[in-house]
């Protein structure tokens, strides 16, 4: 198995995080139905991923606002593609729209189900390989620090009962990360570590006993497109985290060679009433395993939807594939 690193400057943890409350929107149009979609394997690579050039980030886009129902109006599948949709019209990355999968799926997914769907679509439209499941050990992990977050009206990468993220992780997941001055060796590297080890926070608030719809895919939303001025940290650093592509040579010892594996994940929300407003608080957890994790447990993420037809393209030409299992390889390329 490989391994994958992300950088952020020189360090090799980030830790990121985003709040905010969405605003209705009056006179939003009727959105496009979602339709059952054909088996889709991803199509991108190893060079795909490494071709990946974020122009988003170095054209210093500006936030997105999410269009759409506000936080209290439920919503469907269709209206997440919707908000999506207007985010990647924007963003010249990416040449997909995001089809979602048909309600009564969506509907049947967990916390972590939802974000790695949204996550990995969003890198399979732009060429990056899918994060490859979801640990259990991870879901615990965040869990763990949502509720507390969520118990004590908290929002901090630095709170609770380890006060970093690689404390939290190696006492609630037994993720050990390795000094960032050397290759891993001894007990670390016979247990668990990774030069990729990240988590993301992020709250969506509503009125005193108001409900919070699809608080997911709100926080997603807001990590790829409304990230140049979070609520802590750099500009576009939950976007970076979530498009993570080549290891990062100015973190990795010399010598020492990564081979760029799919990470995995955990992601839990908790709800509460903070400072008068009802907050869900979400926490993601993601690490790149290497060979000594044990992958037995490893849930699948759920089957993205790829594009069948030009409808299903923002921009550039819809080209039409398939792999050997006969299953839907297509993207839309300019």
């Amino acid at each position: 198995m490989s391994r994958l690193s992300f950088s952020l400057a020189t360090v090799l943890l980030v830790s990121a995080c985003s709040s905010g409350v969405d605003i209705d929107i009056p006179d939003i149009p009727a959105p496009e139905a979602q339709r059952q979609a054909a088996p889709f394997t991803s199509p991108a690579t190893l060079q795909s991923e490494t071709a990946f050039n974020d122009t988003f980030i170095s054209n210093g886009t500006i936030s997105i606002p999410w269009i759409g129902p506000g936080v209290s109006s439920a919503i469907s599948v269709d209206y997440i593609a919707q908000a999506f949709n207007a985010g990647r019209a924007a963003d010249p990355t990416v040449n997909e729209k995001l089809r979602m999968p048909l309600q009564a799926s969506w509907d049947s997914y967990n916390t972590s189900q939802k974000v790695i769907y949204l996550i990995n679509s969003e890198r399979s439209a732009r060429g990056m390989r899918p994060f490859r499941g979801i640990a259990p050990e991870l879901v615990n992990s965040s869990g763990l620090y949502a509720t507390e977050l969520s118990d004590n009206g908290q929002f901090s990468h630095t709170y609770g009962t380890y006060p970093t993220s690689t404390a939290r992780l190696a006492g609630w997941a037994n993720v050990i990360a390795p000094p960032q001055t050397a290759a891993p060796t001894g007990n670390e590297n016979t247990t668990y570590n990774t030069y990729y080890i990240e988590e993301l926070i992020a709250f969506v608030e509503a009125a005193s006993g108001a409900p919070i719809f699809e608080a997911e895919a709100r926080a997603i939303y807001r990590f790829m497109y409304q990230d140049k001025a979070p609520a802590l940290g750099s500009a576009y650093v939950h976007r970076k985290i979530i498009l993570t592509k080549n290891p990062a040579a100015a973190v990795l010892p010399a010598g020492f060679v990564s081979n760029n594996a799919e990470p995995i994940l955990g992601a839990s929300a908790a709800e509460g009433m903070v400072s008068g407003k009802t907050r869900n608080t979400l926490v993601v957890h993601a690490i790149d395993p290497n060979t000594n994790w044990d992958l037995s447990n490893i849930t699948a993420p759920p089957g993205l939807a790829g594009p069948e037809a030009a409808t299903d393209c923002l921009r550039g030409s819809f080209v039409q594939s398939s792999n050997a299992a006969g299953n839907n390889t297509s993207v839309c390329q300019q």
